[in-house]
């Protein structure tokens, strides 16, 4: 190797993604170089807090029950700070692992740093074609110049390829001054990031809260737990342009714990603005904030008649949502209870016991469902690997999975992240399907995919 400052001492890092928005972080490997000397190498399982999507998983095999107990990026960034403000950073495709940090960063309010960086791949680029290696990537140049990448996308085998690559480039190339890039994140601001679509059915669930928490002129604190979960549940895209007003404005109203009249009217005002879009047609809109009415009104555990006769009004002028389950059940219910215009316990727990049906229609097992012989069907995105991982750990319990809800299946098997897709939030239209079936008594049951691992 060529005697030479810039080879002396630097950082290599890696960055694996839980999904295809490269704004968050499910594994991160440093190696540091001092001296010529690998004084510090260490990586990092990451909790996300975000979603896995299963092209991801496929590609670096990490699941999101492998990092539900890891530490969040904001705890690891104290311990590798250093090594990204001071010296050269490495990396192959450099600006996309450092994009990933910098928006990581963003994400937790920490000030993104200027980095120095020396990309191998623009370094590889510069020195010869293409055809040589049949390719710029990690793998190419590692098969080209036989380095050992036997675990490519594990961040730390992917780190210690870099570190070869680089020495490789140096010995016959020379690293000079002139390989040096500055990354400089320049949108510490928001930001679109979620889906048109994605957005208003938040907003669509947040307004019907809103009305639900506030339809008996009545808001308690326990009440705001109903707008702290939607906040948490949406907190991803809390820097999005289209969301950042409604974070703030909820963030001001909560900070003193009172949510007063005035707020309240204001907020509801705010939202309403969000929910008239093309997105979905005018049946699904509606039984989003309908979801989000009754999330509302259960959010303190409790319904009185007030909020039972609010919500029998807004069901009468919505009408026309008829025949979508689960409106008729919870409509005739509530023409049941109110009746003789008293809701006495019994009552309230029977609308209790239909609302909760309809927010989290999952069935709670507690221990393992027999699997042998049965026919699934799965839903949503899966905690413990991909689709095809669930396929292949139920067939080899005996059993077989189809594509779509029919009479023939026992268990809809619901993964544990959920999915953006579900047009009500919490699950889709397989989920209602299902729903539907056991109305007309057939054996479907619904189930976590918790289940299917226990027992």
């Amino acid at each position: 190797m060529h005697s030479n400052h810039l080879t002396d001492s630097y950082t290599i890092v890696d960055v694996e993604t839980p999904n295809g928005k490269n704004n968050s972080i499910c594994s991160i490997a440093v190696i540091h170089v001092r001296d010529r000397e690998v004084v510090f190498s260490r990586e990092y399982l990451v909790n996300p807090m975000a979603d896995f999507s299963g092209v991801n998983m496929e590609i670096h095999h990490i699941t999101p029950k492998m990092v539900e107990t890891a530490p969040t990026f904001n705890l690891i960034w104290p311990e590798i700070e250093e090594y990204f403000t001071t010296g050269i950073l490495l990396a192959h495709n450099a600006r996309f692992d450092l994009s990933v940090i910098a928006k990581t960063l963003t994400y937790y309010d920490i000030p993104v740093p200027d980095m120095s960086y020396i990309c191998t791949m623009e370094k590889a680029k510069r020195h010869f074609a293409k055809e040589r290696f049949g390719g710029y990537g990690l793998a190419a140049l590692c098969d080209g110049i036989e380095i050992d990448l036997a675990d490519h996308h594990n961040a730390m085998c992917d780190t210690a390829a870099c570190k070869a690559v680089f020495e490789w480039l140096d010995s016959m190339y020379a690293v000079d001054d002139t390989d040096i890039k500055l990354y400089r994140y320049e949108s510490n601001h928001p930001t679109p990031s979620a889906k048109p679509s994605t957005l208003q059915k938040s907003m669509n669930l947040l307004y019907g809260i809103l009305w639900g928490i506030g339809c008996d002129k009545v808001i308690t604190q326990k009440e705001h737990a109903a707008l702290y979960d939607w906040m948490e549940e949406n907190k991803e895209y809390q820097r999005d342009v289209n969301f950042h007003d409604s974070f703030q404005m909820l963030s001001d109203v909560l900070e003193d714990g009172n949510l007063s009249p005035k707020e309240y009217e204001r907020l509801l005002r705010l939202i309403g603005m969000h929910i008239s879009s093309g997105h979905y047609s005018d049946t699904t809109q509606a039984m989003q904030i309908l979801m989000g009415i009754v999330k509302g009104i259960v959010s303190d555990t409790r319904i009185n008649a007030k909020e039972a006769a609010a919500l029998y009004l807004w069901m009468q002028g919505h009408d026309n949502l008829k025949g979508n389950y689960p409106f008729d059940k919870i409509f005739a219910a509530l023409t049941q209870v109110l009746e003789d215009g008293i809701l006495d316990p019994k009552e309230e727990k029977l609308l209790f016991a239909i609302f909760e049906q309809f927010l989290n229609p999952r069935q709670t097992c507690t221990c393992g469902i027999p699997l042998s012989g049965k026919t699934c069907c799965l839903t949503g995105d899966f905690s413990r690997g991909t689709k095809a991982d669930v396929e292949k750990h139920i067939a080899d319990c005996g059993s077989v999975c189809i594509p779509s809800i029919t009479r023939e299946v026992d268990y809809l098997i619901v993964g544990g992240q959920g999915s953006e897709a579900w047009i009500y939030g919490n699950y889709g239209t397989k989920v209602k399907k299902a729903l539907q079936m056991q109305e007309k008594g057939h054996r479907v049951q619904i189930v976590g995919e918790d289940a299917i691992y226990e027992g």
